[in-house]
């Protein structure tokens, strides 16, 4: 059978109008299939998009999920959301409250508790203080064996992170007496802490060197918060801030639970000058 092209005559067409009329048909077609060739282009790179941006949500989740267990949820954001590599060198000035945790006594208990006992305590010690720390708003920094640096305002900008330092230490005494009532119970021994804020401009940004890099806030009111968790021993009490801090957060509406003692003109090791201090905490009296 032979394949070829045949006339079929179209009443009142001549040739010539005729093949113009096949003509107009076949342009037609061709738009046509052209058109769909164009709407199969378009849903595919539609597709395809929405599969990348599909991967890039759930590769950006775990991300988000896997670095959430080094970073403070802050640090976090701020790293995923990043549209350009986080260097070194990079920071941000602002006002902040740094505050210092520690326990006391955790050096002697290391001497006559087994490691695996002692790691447990510890790890549930800080599951506990860096969990109420972020239920506050706080940015935990680092942990130092036995002892906790967190900011309030560095990370992330706040009208009232003076008040929500302020309420975390309350919160945190609230919790580890708790904490010490179930120990109690069970026969283990109490363990006490110390807890300092002190506020003042400080660097937020990236240190270290460009195959490790660090989040990590550095200022004076950082060693400050230092020096003064360790004024509390000397002083016997559980908890000290800098009258600035007390008034920062003043001044940002918070109101104290209970009353306070003010001393004026405190000298601390490592600071230049004295300053005022308020205990916030007073140490149980047995």
């Amino acid at each position: 059978m032979a394949f070829g092209y045949y006339f079929v005559p179209i009443p009142g067409l001549s040739f010539k109008q005729y093949f113009l009329y096949n003509s107009a048909l076949f342009s037609g077609e061709m738009g046509t299939v052209l058109a769909f060739v164009m709407a199969t282009v378009v849903l595919a790179v539609g597709v395809f998009r929405s599969r990348a941006f599909l991967i890039s949500a759930i590769s950006k989740a775990h991300a988000k999920d896997d670095l959430s267990k080094f970073f403070s949820p802050e640090v976090v954001e701020r790293i995923i959301s990043s549209e350009e590599q986080i260097r070194l060198g990079q920071g941000e000035v602002r006002n902040a409250v740094t505050m210092s945790v520690d326990l006391r006594g955790f050096s002697k208990l290391s001497e006559r508790v087994p490691v695996s006992d002692l790691m447990l305590l510890l790890a549930e010690y800080q599951s506990l203080a860096a969990g109420c720390i972020i239920r506050n708003t706080g940015s935990i920094d680092k942990f130092l064996g036995d002892g906790i640096l967190a900011h309030f305002g560095a990370a992330a900008k706040s009208e009232r992170y003076a008040v929500d330092a302020l309420e975390t230490v309350f919160a945190l005494d609230s919790e580890l007496n708790s904490w010490n009532d179930m120990r109690r119970k069970e026969g283990s021994a109490e363990l006490e802490f110390g807890i300092a804020l002190a506020v003042g401009d400080v660097v937020f940004g990236a240190v270290g060197y460009e195959e490790r890099l660090e989040f990590t806030v550095i200022g004076d009111s950082v060693n400050l918060s230092a020096q003064l968790e360790k004024h509390t021993k000397l002083l016997q009490v559980k908890s000290l801030c800098t009258l600035e801090t007390l008034e920062k957060a003043r001044r940002q509406g918070f109101e104290l639970p209970h009353e306070v003692r003010t001393l004026e003109a405190q000298k601390v090791d490592g600071v230049d000058t004295p300053i005022d201090l308020v205990v916030l905490l007073e140490r149980d009296r047995k």
